[in-house]
């Protein structure tokens, strides 16, 4: 055999050889490497219960032992009856597992802290859920009374509501008084006594809750400031006779209050 064939026989040989060995050596390596641990996911949201727009701190824990837990983490967040995650942050948990996020509060739902895992630690899945409420103001409507072509004369029309609750803050009245009588007088007042007698430590023709009109005077709208919180509306319209005509009043009275609730989103 020739020397130069004899050499590329013998160059091949050598590196088949050398295949064969770092093939087994990798088969060794990967045969004990170590598998990797499984881990978990704990994820809290504070504050649980927030208004929109404020802000919401997603911690938790992810990995397993004290050490060799960094990984990335993707907090996503599916809104109350939808169906799927969308994503809204990437945090990355330190060596001891830790990790932090903030976002803003938009809707109730329910926050998931997706651990991806590292070489030595396997991914894990953790849930939070948040309640989200915005506050909402708007015009109650308390009294929504009228009368028409009532015979004050003979008696005073009187009126009195069920009883009721009031929210915090002033209730605002509007009020008309057209009677055949001119200089017909009224009287509203919210309160909380069964025979609707009014506080006698008050001035006439304002007091706690109550408001006079005499001889026709206004205003047509006003604010009532009742110290009672639970009580019912007690209306008096009186006319008196004047130049023998006739004595029928048509009459209205509305009450609101601006009342402040939460509705959850």
């Amino acid at each position: 055999m020739p020397v130069r064939t004899a050499r590329l026989v013998t160059i091949a040989r050598v590196a088949a050889v050398a295949l064969v060995a770092a093939g087994a050596a990798t088969h060794a390596d990967q045969a004990h490497a170590a598998p990797r641990t499984a881990a978990a996911t704990a994820v809290s949201v504070s504050p649980a219960t927030a208004t929109a727009g404020a802000t919401l701190r997603l911690s938790g824990h992810a990995g397993s032992g004290a050490t060799g837990n960094k990984a990335t983490v993707e907090i996503a967040f599916r809104k109350a009856g939808a169906t799927g995650f969308q994503r809204v942050v990437t945090t990355t948990s330190s060596d001891r597992g830790t990790y932090t996020a903030t976002v803003r509060a938009a809707a109730s739902g329910t926050f998931r802290a997706a651990y991806l895992g590292n070489p030595h630690r396997k991914p894990t899945t953790g849930y939070a859920d948040v309640t989200v409420y915005k506050t909402v103001t708007s015009a109650v409507t308390l009294l929504d009374v009228e009368r028409a072509d009532a015979d004050c004369l003979s008696g005073p029309c009187t009126f009195t509501g069920a009883t009721l609750t009031l929210g915090p803050g002033p209730v605002h009245v509007a009020r008309t008084l057209d009677c055949d009588q001119p200089k017909a007088g009224e009287t509203i007042a919210f309160t909380d006594s069964p025979d609707n007698t009014l506080p006698t430590t008050t001035t006439y023709p304002t007091g706690d809750g109550w408001r006079t009109f005499p001889f026709g005077a206004g205003p047509d709208t006003f604010d009532l400031t009742p110290t009672a919180r639970t009580g019912h509306f007690h209306i008096v319209v009186s006319s008196g006779r004047y130049n023998a005509g006739p004595t029928g009043c048509t009459w209205s009275v509305t009450a609101t209050q601006q009342v402040t609730k939460r509705v959850r989103l």
